[in-house]
Parts: C-alpha cells; structure tokens; sequence
C-alpha cells in the first residue's frame, strides 16, 4: 500500500514540477512507450527464469543438496 501511494504521488509530482528528475512525458511517444514495456516484462522474465530454474531443476539434478546450484 505504501509503495502504491508512494509511485502514484512520484507521477503526481513529476508530472507539476516544471524541472522533473525523470520526464515521465517522454512516455507520450507511443513507440517508446511500447519499447519501455516490452524492456521491462523481458527483464521481469529473465530474472524469473535465472531465480526460479535451480529450483525446479534442483529435483533431477544427480548432486547433493548442500551443494550450491
């Protein structure tokens, strides 16, 4: 909850002050908009699939447990 409020009074802020630390009105460009999203699931992915791949292989693998993966 504290982070939602915090990131909508960050837009909120950002978007009033007329020299903002991060132009958040770039993102009316629909392509870079796109682009941005796209970045960011691509980097969620990855960072799911590096974090959650040694413990679903974890199972077949023929080491022992103590051993790191």
């Amino acid at each position: 909850m504290i982070s939602a409020g915090s990131l909508l009074f960050f837009i909120f802020w950002e978007l009033r002050v007329p020299e903002p630390l991060v132009n958040l009105r770039i993102l009316k460009n629909r392509n870079f908009a796109v682009a941005c999203s796209l970045f960011f699931m691509f980097g969620a992915a990855i960072y799911g699939l590096i974090t959650l791949q040694p413990l679903f292989s974890r199972p077949f693998s023929a080491t022992p447990r103590w051993m790191p993966a």
